[in-house]
């Protein structure tokens, strides 16, 4: 699995390519059905790169809205963390908490994007078991985080400034992705979810920032 995902690192592949796939990799090897990364932008705050699901993007805005939540705070302490069943969520981040319940959820764990003592973002991952991880989830957890963080940051980089422009840019292709998404889901009858997998389908040879602008310049045409 790691091995796979480095091989993407070292293909050049945009950001936003790189970090779907390792968050629907983090569907296959961990205990949990949603994934998603907010990342801190020095002059909009914190901002989703990534989610596997319509669900996980909408508990990762309102976190950013709110400023409250698991992300928030893996952000903020550069620590993981983790909570466990309703009463906890719900308990620790009132209204965002019962947001992650009301969604189906009854486990969150959230582990910083580490990058030279700071946290530059936070890998958000959601549960509906309570199971308990195992020492070898939370390792593969953090492998999985370290590996999203060298491909926003990619090592040489030197600069926070160049850091920041690389999530700028990445920012600039998910909201491309976010409006191919809408048209997919309208033109060919999709909730957001399954056009979001239909998009991923069609970027087996291609980026997903690739495969949205071709969306996109394809409804311009029909318009």
């Amino acid at each position: 699995m790691l091995a796979e995902m480095t091989a993407l690192l070292v293909q050049d592949r945009e950001i936003t390519d790189v970090v779907s796939r390792l968050t629907q990799e983090c569907l296959r090897v961990l205990p949990v059905d949603a994934a998603a990364i907010l990342v801190s932008e020095q002059s909009t705050g914190l901002q989703l790169l990534t989610a596997t699901s319509h669900t996980a993007t909408q508990l990762e805005i309102y976190q950013a809205m709110h400023e409250s939540g698991p992300c928030v705070d893996t952000i903020e302490l550069g620590t993981a963390v983790t909570a466990v069943g309703e009463d906890e969520i719900v308990g620790r981040w009132p209204e965002v908490g019962a947001a992650v319940v009301a969604a189906g959820f009854r486990s969150v764990h959230a582990i910083p994007l580490a990058w030279r003592g700071d946290a530059i973002g936070g890998l958000n991952l959601f549960g509906r078991g309570q199971d308990p991880w195992s020492e070898e989830d939370l390792s593969v957890a953090h492998s999985l985080a370290d590996l999203a963080t060298v491909a926003i940051a990619r090592p040489g980089l030197g600069e926070t400034s160049a850091i920041h422009a690389r999530i700028r840019e990445a920012l600039e292709v998910r909201v491309r992705i976010e409006q191919a998404k809408g048209v997919l889901a309208q033109t060919e009858h999709l909730d957001m979810d399954a056009a979001y997998d239909a998009l991923v389908e069609r970027a087996a040879t291609r980026s997903l920032g690739e495969v949205a602008d071709a969306v996109l310049r394809e409804a311009q045409r029909r318009d």
